[in-house]
């Protein structure tokens, strides 16, 4: 059951080729299978909120425990507390698996979400497809290793898993911020044509890209070309510039790499016009729901300027953008449905960010009235849409999720769905 850390995984696993695979979608079936990561910092001085956030989540996923089996990835020394901590909610010991992960092992990354994509091979296997290897080492070929996962060959795609929505095999939703990191400045116009081209080759299945800014606003233009150089620092090197063992030898990479993006600024291939969405990753502000009620996969795109939400200047750029979502998702046969998604105090407030499942129906909702008073109205509005619009007979309201939010996420974001054929 508790399985200690080691960066080599055991044996090389097995590879899967494109299209012999297909990609799980968002809503679990019959059974839930999470993985989550809890880093050393969740159990500091100062981090009570987060922790308290934690078992907040884990509580509500103990109500359906039946339903719920979970891989929790922890530090070494904190196994037996977190061993402790799920027995107590009343986890039995069949329903979780607890891995060992020292912090400083990988680049850290607090949500494997954002490391692996996961699917289901033509016989049935569960598959990994790493998808930042480049920026974070192999933390997801490693999870995927340590679950006894296939794999599909990949090292250079540069995805969010937080990013990625799946719908089904053939819908799959994909934010245009990973779109950025896909595209180089070294690239012939049509950049988002050459990017999608390139995802289709390595995964056999071409995304629905979302969401979009104007490059215009220098705070965007900056971290646009900031994932742009590291696009070319990553060609120049051929591995994870983090894994260089001298300081100067990585300082010469980002001098190389810099002055090919430079370069290619000078010569003018660096595409002003292009669009992307880096102020949220989609699965924040976007809901796969499981409903088709005859006009097509029911979606929640989040609205910033519903009744109730503060208003501000953020909040109104955010709801053009979000309208653009909605109206580009609705024109490709979603029924799109609108929900509030307030912009609170330099956050989003993640309603979006949840975990669904189907047969038996269940929703993880995020609520945040208990740590904002004014959100109250919009937990109940947000809860009234998952159970009477979409009907959800089950509901659970998980509380205290702003420490979440002020980590750039919420429960989607905290956890990784598995194949339900992961042996857990």
């Amino acid at each position: 059951m508790n399985e200690m850390c080691g960066r080599d995984l055991k044996a090389e696993a097995e590879v899967v080729p494109v299209g012999h695979f297909a990609l799980l979608p968002d809503t679990g079936h019959g059974a839930t299978k999470l993985a989550l990561r809890i880093v050393e910092d969740v159990f500091g001085p100062g981090q009570e909120k987060l922790y308290e956030a934690f078992d907040n989540l884990l509580t509500a996923f103990a109500l359906e425990k039946e339903h719920v089996y979970l891989v929790v990835i922890a530090p070494p020394r904190r196994l037996n507390d977190v061993h402790a901590w799920l027995t107590r909610l009343g986890f039995e010991s069949d329903h979780f698996k607890l891995i060992g992960l020292r912090n400083g092992d990988f680049t850290d990354q607090d949500w494997p979400r954002d490391v692996l994509l996961c699917a289901t091979a033509d016989d049935g296997a569960p598959v990994a497809i790493e998808t930042l290897h480049e920026r974070v080492g192999n933390l997801g070929g490693w999870i995927g290793g340590k679950l006894g996962m296939k794999k599909v060959q990949n090292k250079t795609l540069l995805i969010d898993g937080g990013d990625s929505l799946v719908v089904d095999d053939r819908n799959w939703i994909l934010g245009t911020g990973s779109l950025a990191q896909m595209v180089d400045y070294d690239q012939r116009p049509q950049m988002w044509q050459a990017a999608l081209d390139e995802i289709e080759r390595k995964i056999g299945r071409r995304p629905i890209p979302v969401g979009s800014f104007p490059v215009g606003n220098l705070l965007y233009r900056e971290r646009l070309a900031l994932a742009r150089l590291q696009v070319h620092r990553t060609a120049r090197t051929g591995f994870n510039i983090a894994a260089r063992s001298s300081l100067w030898a990585r300082v010469q990479d980002h001098l190389v790499a810099f002055y090919e993006f430079a370069k290619s600024v000078a010569t003018k291939r660096s595409h002003d016009d292009i669009d992307a969405m880096d102020w949220a990753h989609a699965d924040v502000v976007v809901s796969v729901t499981g409903r088709n009620f005859g006009n097509g996969p029911v979606v929640l795109v989040g609205d910033p300027k519903a009744d109730g939400c503060p208003g501000s200047d953020t909040a109104d750029a955010m709801a053009k953008i979000l309208k653009k979502v909605a109206d580009d998702l609705t024109g490709r046969g979603f029924d799109v449905r609108r929900n509030p998604l307030p912009f609170c105090d330099g956050n989003i407030l993640g309603y979006n960010n949840l975990i669904v499942q189907t047969d038996p129906d269940i929703v993880w909702l995020p609520t945040f009235g208990s740590d904002i008073a004014a959100m109250q109205a919009i937990d109940d509005e947000n809860y009234r849409i998952w159970n009477q619009d979409l009907r959800f007979p089950t509901v659970h309201r998980v509380e205290g999720m702003l420490a979440f939010a002020e980590n750039s996420g919420c429960i989607h974001c905290a956890t990784l769905a598995l194949p339900p054929s992961t042996q857990i």
